[in-house]
């Protein structure tokens, strides 16, 4: 993608208003089949696709940005492939070329951490900042942070419970997913925020070991799932968020891993 011919983003910049059908079409077949685009490349094709195929802003059935944000994660994840074919995870030699690793470091820890106290502390970054939410998951000043976030749980998933990696990128998947404007979908929606604050209070509880947050993170994630679960025949994404919630309650039932925390648990309590 480095010219017009080739569909480079410098050829269609100006077009992100008024990109035809058969034209984004074409631009997704081009970052499936050609892989010598750049990450900055790669980010730019995504929010002039994203503009142009957002069903609130042009009226549209929101068919074309789905494809647009599946593609955009299957190219993400060749990048990622691409990463770890040349890391040398998991030694002592090379601890800064493990996902995730920079991150943690900012945050104050150190690498000889437990893979569960790793995974767990990334967990907190993911959704104690909204990273499943559209619009800090997109923001430009924010994307290489996130991306951190997402491939290191994914990664530190592997090592303490893999199991959590397949449900984790189908609880991203799902996020992908337009939902009808319904009462159902408020339900869901309101499931998903109750689900979050539970997340948030399990990573509490294993950062600080305290029965009070594991009673809080017990009492959300059940309450998220009994309001989640009966919507499975109406909302596809229900099941799916259902199992994510479902995680962190057997994550509840083992010992605190009890880290401590370099950025502060009462400033960010008010979230709950």
């Amino acid at each position: 993608m480095k010219d017009s011919q080739s569909g480079g983003p410098e050829a269609y910049t100006d077009e992100s208003q008024r990109l035809s059908r058969s034209r984004i079409i074409q631009l997704l077949e081009t970052i499936r089949e050609n892989r010598s685009y750049s990450f900055q490349e790669l980010k730019l094709i995504y929010r002039i696709l994203s503009k142009s195929t957002h069903p609130d802003l042009h009226n549209q059935d929101g068919e074309l940005f789905i494809r647009v944000q599946e593609v955009y994660e299957q190219a993400l994840q060749r990048f990622r492939q691409q990463q770890s074919s040349t890391a040398v995870y998991g030694t002592a030699a090379s601890p800064h070329t493990v996902p995730g690793h920079r991150l943690l470091k900012e945050l104050g820890y150190q690498f000889s951490i437990s893979p569960g106290m790793k995974f767990h502390i990334l967990s907190q970054q993911y959704f104690q900042k909204a990273v499943y939410r559209k619009k800090v998951y997109a923001n430009q000043a924010m994307h290489q942070r996130n991306y951190r976030i997402i491939q290191g749980m994914e990664f530190w998933a592997g090592e303490y419970e893999p199991e959590f990696v397949e449900i984790f990128q189908n609880f991203r998947s799902s996020l992908n997913r337009i939902l009808p404007l319904t009462q159902d979908t408020q339900k869901y929606i309101h499931s998903m925020r109750i689900l979050m604050k539970g997340i948030i209070a399990c990573s509490w509880y294993h950062e600080q070991g305290a029965v009070r947050y594991l009673s809080m993170a017990e009492d959300r994630l059940r309450g998220g799932i009994s309001l989640c679960e009966p919507l499975g025949r109406s909302i596809s994404a229900a099941p799916v968020l259902c199992r994510l919630g479902y995680f962190y309650l057997r994550e509840l039932e083992k010992p605190p891993l009890e880290f401590q925390s370099r950025q502060g648990y009462w400033e960010n309590f008010r979230i709950l």
